[in-house]
């Protein structure tokens, strides 16, 4: 699996989520929707081991 693919894959599973990222208050407000929860997650590292 090649970096575009993996990238294509990330963004469908944040869009199926509502999932995004944002770096800073003003970059949230222009994403986010009236109306929805969000919480914030900070230094997170996912990881992928491939047996």
């Amino acid at each position: 699996m090649n970096k575009l693919d993996i990238e294509a894959a990330q963004s469908e599973i944040f869009d199926s989520n509502g999932a995004f990222f944002a770096f800073g208050n003003e970059q949230f407000e222009e994403k986010c929707k009236k109306g929805i929860k969000y919480t914030q997650l900070r230094s997170v590292l996912l990881t992928c081991v491939r047996v």
